[in-house]
């Protein structure tokens, strides 16, 4: 790389409004885009773009595994293109997002969940809380895009701020999907909540009016400021209610505007597990939670994860893509992903968390 050609290419990115210069070194130059996007340019000749590509799309861990593996030497092979390293290696193409982890070696990744493998659309909320469209509005436009059942769950009494229901509230919203349910037949309309996990990690409403519902989501909204010893108290409690099928958005976090409470998440992963509790990954590109890198250890403890958009509105609901690139970085698969069951399946799965409650 001849340095004057950096130095053009620097001196035309400069001029892009709101990219800020931070630091250059030999072929790499690195920017910050509106004082809290990190950008990095990396430049190279010709004939070692599909080394540079390649490189830059895995982790170091999975590099020195490949290199390791199928015996290819990036310091002294130049390849242009870095489908020639998979030719030379003699296998497919392994995708972007499975470049993080040594074991998609030994995975068929084709088995890894796509768009096409979502059925339903769980956690949603409509005018009843804080969404913006109504039940029907909502359910008429799951219908439309394909999907077999939707799953309603709007705020619970605590998030006041967020209109959240009460129960006389929910004995006439209940009624309304019923109605739904007749009129919109055989697409399904499933009777949920969003309910809080309070202080003392009790679930916002009592058992009676808990058990009204087809499946409960539970998750924090207040009180957010606490320390791990709080965060695991108040969550585990909420786990093993009984009433729990889904823990929500388990770390509470915003990205680039809230930090996440501090859990432990192998912990929450096996209670998960003892009281047969699906974990949520929020497809809300604000969330992204949980962690898709917990998606592994959760694969391997049977657990099952539920990709949500926590919608408030129609076009929200579209924001499932972001949760499924979130699981495709943690290789996971239809068959543990709740949202990827079929109605039948999805009411299997209700039914059997409901006969342990009983």
């Amino acid at each position: 790389m001849i340095q004057g050609e950096q130095s053009e290419i620097k001196s035309s990115l400069q001029k892009i409004e709101n990219l800020l210069l931070k630091n250059e070194e030999t072929g790499i130059l690195i920017f910050e885009f509106h004082k809290t996007l990190p950008v990095q340019f990396f430049i190279c000749d010709a004939d070692l773009f599909g080394n540079l590509v390649f490189t830059q799309s895995g982790n170091e861990a999975f590099v020195e595994a490949f290199q390791e593996k199928y015996a290819i030497d990036f310091s002294a092979e130049c390849f242009a293109d870095e489908q020639e390293i998979f030719e030379a290696a003699g296998i497919q193409s392994i995708p972007f997002y499975a470049r993080n982890q040594e074991k998609i070696f030994e995975q068929d990744w084709e088995q890894i969940i796509s768009t096409g493998d979502i059925k339903g659309i769980i956690h949603t909320h409509s005018t009843w809380s804080d969404g913006k469209n109504t039940i029907e509005e909502m359910a008429r436009a799951c219908k439309q895009k394909g999907f077999e059942y939707l799953v309603m769950s709007d705020h619970s009494v605590s998030s006041f701020y967020a209109n959240g229901l009460t129960v006389d509230r929910i004995m006439k919203q209940q009624e309304e999907i019923d109605r739904l349910n007749q009129l919109l037949f055989p697409f399904k309309i499933f009777k949920s909540i969003e309910c809080d996990i309070l202080n003392n990690g009790d679930l916002d409403y009592d058992t009676q009016v808990l058990a009204s519902f087809d499946l409960v989501i539970a998750s924090v909204h207040q009180n957010l400021k606490m320390t791990e010893e709080k965060a695991m108290e108040r969550l585990l409690a909420a786990i093993a209610n009984p009433h729990t099928t889904i823990l929500g958005h388990p770390t509470g976090r915003l990205l680039l505007s809230r930090k996440e409470y501090p859990i432990n998440h192998q912990l929450i992963i096996d209670a998960c597990k003892k009281h047969e509790v699906a974990i949520e990954i929020n497809a809300n590109p604000r969330r992204l939670d949980m962690d898709w890198q917990w998606i592994p250890y959760a694969m391997e403890q049977q657990v099952k994860l539920s990709i949500n958009p926590d919608a408030h509105s129609i076009s929200g609901m579209d924001d499932i893509r972001y949760g499924i690139l979130c699981a495709q970085k943690g290789l996971l698969t239809p068959s543990q992903n709740v949202s990827s069951m079929n109605l039948q399946e999805f009411e299997h799965f209700v039914a059997k968390k409901k006969s342990i409650i009983r």
